[in-house]
């Protein structure tokens, strides 16, 4: 079976099948419920996409007209078009090479620069904890608001113990898919304040529905057989079909709701996730231990691995290299400072603005972790990878 990144990546031949059976009509209603009590919030909103809980949590702050909100200087492009959803700007930080998030010292200094800023948003990209302590402090001193994105790292414990997604005003989750609670579409808004106002929701299309519930088949399907030209065959047409979800599809100002079918899913990878993060750390370790250190991002304790980074020279070469072993790694997380690349050029960011993030960008790989490769896999990936190295 070929490996991929993405393509029903947290879906098993058992899952995929569960996946397809009758959901209770109340299933949003329990997933509402279990991460109220969870998180120990005061209101929780279900969306059908992550941006849509972004800027609902932005638009219950109800922040200044014009105000600022500082985001991480290497993301995804959702990140960006929520903030300005919301009615408010986005304020890139630059990163570290050595740490996909940015410091405390480096908000400290854009607050100096950018007085506006009144709320900053953590990712904690690729599951790697962001300095959480002192950011916190920093924003509770000058009174900003925090906000946690977990798309990539729900279930990280900072190192100060506590449980992401408990620590800022607000934790927006993603159940979209390949993402660490793996819903094929979907979204949470956690608030710990009252509501400011009760959002309009829309339903989703029926059209949605159907690509969302067939994703996980069509997936499995495209894995089984794509080395035999059969999958590629059939992922060919669901692409002329446009029968694949499209996760950057879509506009954060029309919140739509969360389907019961995709509400059960989330539930169960919620259920899940303890076991899935042990998979992820273990395949992770296998990179760590095989892979040379100078083409690896230094190690931080906790970490989840949604997916290993690397940095490397030339990296199309390498997921061109991998690509002849049955190995598809080209879509990396991130591909630009504002990814995917090809959105960025929509976007008011100019060359230089962060370039230790643009450097990272060019140079990154990310190796799967998912619950589809195994040990033996991951080991087999990593020495491709130093066969290449080695060239």
């Amino acid at each position: 079976m070929s490996i991929f990144n993405s393509l029903g990546s947290n879906y098993s031949a058992r899952q995929t099948w569960r996946s397809l059976l009758p959901v209770q009509s109340n299933s949003a209603e329990k997933l509402e419920t279990h991460l109220q009590k969870d998180y120990k919030s005061d209101e929780v909103f279900l969306t059908f996409k992550c941006r849509e809980a972004i800027t609902l949590i932005l638009q219950q702050l109800q922040l200044p007209a014009g105000s600022h909100v500082a985001i991480n200087g290497y993301t995804c492009y959702v990140v960006y078009q929520a903030v300005i959803a919301a009615g408010l700007k986005p304020y890139l930080l630059d990163i570290s090479k050595n740490d996909l998030n940015f410091t405390t010292e480096m908000l400290k200094s854009a607050v100096k620069k950018e007085p506006t800023i009144r709320a900053v948003i953590i990712q904690n990209t690729l599951g790697m904890p962001s300095p959480m302590e002192g950011i916190r402090r920093f924003c509770l001193d000058q009174k900003l608001f925090l906000v946690e994105d977990l798309a990539h790292s729900a279930g990280l414990i900072y190192p100060t113990g506590e449980t992401a997604g408990t620590v800022g005003n607000g934790a927006a989750f993603s159940f979209s898919q390949d993402k660490i609670i793996d819903a094929v579409s979907g979204g949470a808004a956690i608030l710990f304040q009252k509501k400011s106002f009760e959002p309009h929701y829309v339903s989703v299309s029926m059209w949605q529905k159907l690509q969302a519930y067939w994703y996980p088949l069509n997936t499995l399907i495209i894995r089984k057989t794509h080395s035999f030209w059969i999958g590629k065959i059939w992922l060919r047409l669901l692409k002329i079909l446009k029968f694949l979800p499209n996760q950057l599809s879509g506009d954060p100002k029309i919140i739509r709701n969360l389907p019961n079918r995709q509400a059960k899913l989330a539930q169960r990878a919620i259920n899940s996730l303890p076991e899935d993060i042990e998979h992820r750390q273990k395949i992770a370790t296998i990179y760590r231990e095989s892979l040379p250190q100078k083409v690896q991002i230094p190690h931080l304790e906790g970490s989840l691995y949604i997916r290993f980074p690397l940095l490397v020279e030339e990296p199309r070469k390498l997921e061109a290299h991998l690509k002849q072993a049955g190995i598809y790694i080209a879509q990396p997380w991130y591909d630009a400072v504002i990814a995917p690349k090809r959105y960025q050029e929509h976007t008011e960011y100019h060359l230089g603005q962060c370039p230790e993030a643009e450097y990272v960008a060019e140079h990154m790989v990310n190796l799967p972790t998912h619950i589809n490769i195994n040990v033996e896999q991951a080991q087999a990936l990593a020495e491709k990878v130093n066969q290449w190295l080695s060239q």
